[in-house]
């Protein structure tokens, strides 16, 4: 679930391109009301984003489960101490900090729906995670869609606009990431 740092960029067919956001990487798993943040290491980030709970919480379906990004906007880029401090402060504090800087969740990857989609190659899952941002993610949402792209020149514009969020550039062809809506 990592990526590497290179001193430059794979090139080949089999290689998809996206920045790597400095935030959180958060599992999302979704079964009837029953959702769950987990981060990379395991452990549970539900608690501590109701915001996001609540946003998936509003979809109609019912049933999948979402890699990607949770990450915290500011003015000057996102912020990694934010997300820190989230998992930090008590009850009381919370909702006051979920209402003064909101999270919001970037997915780069579907790993299941109805069915179960790990077998599946990532081209199909990006499909299916389109289509779903298309059907079920009111574009007012906290969710986001990553766009990826194969050509390495799109990669350099995104590098010059929003290199100060970035934590990395690239994912071998299974990931690919700037917000975008479906």
């Amino acid at each position: 679930m990592k990526a590497r740092a290179v001193k430059s960029f794979p090139i080949g067919k089999e290689w998809m391109y996206e920045p790597k956001w400095d935030g959180f990487r958060c599992l999302i798993f979704r079964d009837e009301e029953n959702i769950f943040l987990q981060s990379r290491t395991g452990k549970s980030l539900t608690s501590a984003f109701p915001e996001i709970v609540a946003a998936f919480r509003a979809l109609s379906p019912k049933r999948f489960v979402l890699d990607g990004e949770l990450a915290m906007p500011t003015d000057n880029g996102f912020s990694f101490d934010g997300l820190v401090n989230r998992l930090r402060i008590g009850s009381a504090r919370l909702a006051l900090e979920v209402k003064d800087s909101p999270a919001m969740y970037i997915a780069f990857d579907m790993l299941a729906n109805s069915e179960n989609l790990l077998g599946s190659p990532f081209r199909v899952r990006l499909k299916t995670l389109e289509r779903f941002f298309e059907d079920w993610v009111p574009r007012s949402s906290s969710l986001y869609l990553s766009a990826s792209t194969e050509d390495l020149r799109e990669v350099e514009k995104w590098v010059g606009h929003i290199g100060q969020q970035l934590d990395g550039y690239y994912r071998q062809a299974r990931r690919c990431a700037v917000p975008t809506r479906g």
